[in-house]
This record gives C-alpha cells, structure tokens and sequence, in this order.
C-alpha cells in the first residue's frame, strides 16, 4: 500500500469518525438534544376528589364519602436531568367544590367553593430514554383549601403516569398529559392562635383524597 493511499484511507477514518456521531446525533430526538435543560410549562388541571369519614354525623345530608371536584392553572419549572428521569416543582391555584360534608371543626358543613392553591414536587422516570412517550410520576405536594368553617392543610403523596410529546426541531417544546392519584399523610386544619372565643373542634376522621388530570404544555 502507497504512502498516499494510507494517508487516504487515515484521511477518511478521521472524517468518518467525525461526521457519522454528528449524523447520529441529527437524526437523534429533539428532545434527547434537550438534556439538561430547564423548561417553564404553564397548564390545566382537574382534580376530581372524595372525603371519606366512618365517624361521620349519622344523618341523611353527610355521607360516608363524599365528592369534591377542583379546576386549576399549574405553572411549572421542569429540569432534565436525565434522558431517562426529570424534575419539577409545580404551583396550582384554582377553584374547589365540596359537596355536603365533614370537613369542618364542628363536624358538619354545607357543600361549598372555595380558593385553593397547590405547591409541589414531582420526579418522572421515562423509560424510552429519549425523553419521550410513557412517563412514571412520583411525588408529593401540600394542598390548602379556604374552607368557610376553616382552612384545610394538607401534605400529599402523589403518583401520575402520562406521556410526553415533544415537537418543533428547530425550537423544541414538549406536552404533557397526566392521570394520578394522591394520598394523604398528614391533614387538618389551620387553626386561629387565640382559642379564647373559639370553641374546641370536634374529634374527626375524615381523609380527603385527590386525582389529578392535568395537561401542561412547555413554551
């Protein structure tokens, strides 16, 4: 072999080398080229609900469970950390409605609506590792609602499963659709600090429970 066929042939292995990684990576998802980015997402969120309570009043208006019903705006901030696993910390603020029910200090209350906001934190584990399709949720939040006999405080263990699309090579931006559940651990209510006119609350039992549909889109 002549000298100047082996310089030919090193000249087009380094070439090679350097351009078949580069069509690789072109020909990659757009959203495995987003790896390591953060992304600001703003989105919907239904919250369909129950209360459960087996100490429940026994009468015919307050029910052993009950049915509670939530819409909100979610604003989130989400890192990519891994093509297979992100992060994010989730902000929701919307409208709850609760039909008759036991969540009150007294015991008893009439079905009502009230403000409520949602602060949370999420991981995601995608097994495609592209950052695309089947996404596997866990996380927990802290829920508060401004019920008219007091407000309620909750700590929440979230699970979602959803599925995540991205779209635009040239600027990507992905969507996100999400089913979950969560549970409570800890709940009650935000009492006044002075009790000297307040009377004492009535032993309760109640857990009150949350889904979540939600739809987030990055931009």
């Amino acid at each position: 072999m002549t000298p100047l066929l082996r310089a030919l042939l090193g000249a087009l292995s380094i070439l090679g080398g350097i351009l078949l990684p580069s069509l690789a990576w072109a020909d990659a998802p757009v959203s495995t080229a987003r790896f390591g980015q953060r992304y600001i997402t703003v989105g919907f969120t239904t919250q369909p609900g129950v209360v459960l309570d087996e100490d429940e009043p026994p009468t015919s208006a307050h029910r052993e469970v009950t049915a509670s019903f939530g819409n909100s705006l979610k604003l989130g901030l989400h890192h990519l950390l891994h093509p297979r696993f992100t992060m994010s910390a989730e902000a929701d603020l919307g409208l709850q409605w609760i039909d008759d029910h036991t969540v009150a200090r007294s015991g008893v209350a009439d079905s009502e609506r009230a403000i409520f906001w949602q602060l949370g934190l999420m991981g995601r584990f995608i097994p495609s590792g592209d950052l695309s399709g089947l996404s596997l949720g866990m996380g927990m939040h802290m829920f508060h609602a401004g019920l008219d006999d007091a407000p309620v405080r909750a700590l929440d263990l979230e699970a979602r499963v959803g599925w995540l699309v991205w779209q635009d090579d040239n600027d990507p931006r992905f969507v996100m659709l999400e089913l979950g559940w969560g549970f409570p651990f800890v709940s009650g209510f935000k009492l006044p600090e002075d009790f000297g006119a307040e009377p004492m609350p009535v032993d309760n039992d109640w857990s009150w429970s949350r889904g979540v549909i939600a739809i987030q889109t990055s931009f």
